[in-house]
């Protein structure tokens, strides 16, 4: 099959109110109840001005944002807000999903980690494990900032999602266990109408991410769309389809994605087929572009850039 390739645009939008320029903020929530699904991410960018304070008021007290995130490994998961700078952050991390956590729910706090200004905290988890992550400044402070989530350790059979709006967050895998067996079709059949299971994958870079399912046991088929609301259609959501285009005739799909932006991904099988299989998601830097007006590059005359 054909694979479409999205592209960048290379476009600076100056937007002026109140005498000054307004960020283009990733997907955050202010409120507890909103908090959106991320996956493994570097660098993901938020912005806590604007905001209001909703939350247990056991660390952070004042205006604050909040994350979903799922253990992607069993071994010990790094949160950190260093990289935003000039702003006195605090960070709080919570076991489980539900709104508000009590305070035998607070598994991790930091104010100022190594004697600097921003938050981090290590924890262990095991894969597949749900925490809340709750993002605030000292003192009520606010800013824009940068969250970078790792997790060290062994990749677990991440627990599959057999419904679209239950997508499982991701970031960057690598040989990721999945399995089709048991699942039922969910979708639009835009590209495949076998049993199917989802993700919801959080670029880390400005770039070409790769999607592979190389080293799979059965015939896959493989479906990429922008965004991660359920459910997609064929225009204008999917980026690409793909069946046969990877290694050893396996699923592979590579396209244009901009950092913290969200990409469902669709899995299944060629026909009815289900079985086993590995998921592998990376991301490769884009040399000499940036999706930040202010962080524009110089460049002369070129060729083939």
């Amino acid at each position: 099959m054909k694979r479409l390739r999205s592209k960048i645009p290379l476009i600076c939008t100056l937007i002026l109110l109140l005498g000054g320029a307004q960020p283009v903020l990733a997907v955050q929530a202010d409120d507890c109840a909103d908090a959106p699904l991320v996956g493994d991410v570097k660098n993901l960018e938020f912005d806590t001005r604007g905001t209001t304070y909703d939350g247990p008021g056991h660390y952070v007290r004042g205006p604050n944002i909040w994350y979903r995130y799922i253990a992607s490994c069993t071994g010990d998961v790094t949160v950190s807000l260093l990289g935003s700078t000039d702003f006195d952050t605090t960070l709080a991390v919570y076991s489980g999903f539900g709104c508000y956590p009590a305070f035998d729910d607070l598994i991790a706090s930091n104010d100022n980690f190594n004697m600097r200004l921003q938050s981090q905290v290590t924890f262990p988890a095991i894969s597949g494990d749900e925490f809340l992550i709750e993002i605030g400044g000292f003192n009520g402070a606010v800013s824009e900032g940068v969250l970078t989530i790792t997790c060290d350790g062994e990749p677990g059979p991440a627990p599959s999602k057999d419904k679209c709006e239950e997508a499982l967050a991701i970031g960057d895998v690598n040989d990721l266990p999945f399995d089709t067996t048991g699942a039922t079709f969910d979708g639009q059949g835009s590209c495949l109408t076998s049993p199917n299971i989802w993700y919801c994958y959080t670029a880390s870079c400005t770039g070409d991410v790769t999607v592979s399912l190389s080293g799979s046991a059965f015939d896959t088929m493989l479906a990429v769309y922008d965004g991660c609301g359920c459910y997609p259609t064929f225009a204008p959501n999917m980026i690409d389809c793909d069946d046969d285009s990877g290694q050893n005739r396996a699923s592979e799909i590579t396209f244009a994605a901009v950092a913290g932006n969200q990409y469902l991904i669709e899995i299944g099988g060629y026909g009815s087929e289900t079985g086993q299989g590995v998921l592998n998601i990376s991301c490769t830097e884009q040399a000499g572009i940036e999706d930040d007006c202010a962080n524009a590059k110089p460049i002369g005359d070129v060729n083939d850039l």
